[in-house]
């Protein structure tokens, strides 16, 4: 059984690693853009923003 514990944690640890490269990696990108075209429509950001969210939510 602890096994088993030790797995999930391992997973969860994985997965937090995960959604944590994925957020800088956003993040990154979405300044990029920023920085590129200035006039960049902010909802855009903000719809992936909220994709990214709501998946990383199902994932955990």
């Amino acid at each position: 059984m602890s096994e088993n514990i030790y797995i999930i944690k391992k997973m969860n640890a994985i997965k937090c690693f995960l959604s944590l490269i994925f957020f800088y990696c956003f993040i990154f990108m979405k300044t990029f853009k920023n920085l590129m075209w200035p006039t960049h429509d902010f909802l855009v950001h903000l719809f992936k923003y909220k994709i990214f969210v709501g998946s990383s939510y199902v994932i955990s």
